[in-house]
């Protein structure tokens, strides 16, 4: 996990970093995965936002 100006950014490759994210998630947060298929390119974005007064996932 990094920040850049006020942007947090985690960069993750398998779920456990994932999880690890989403029970510090304190704003939204927002997935980028990149989507290789064949001879083209996608990336599907997923916005999770919290649960306000939530103390565990």
């Amino acid at each position: 996990m990094t920040q850049q100006g006020r942007v947090d950014i985690v960069i993750a490759d398998g779920a456990s970093a994932i999880l690890s994210a989403l029970r510090a998630l304190r704003t939204s947060l927002l997935f980028i995965q990149h989507i290789h298929k064949d001879n083209g390119k996608r990336a599907r974005l997923i916005l999770i936002s919290p649960v306000k007064n939530k103390k565990f996932l």
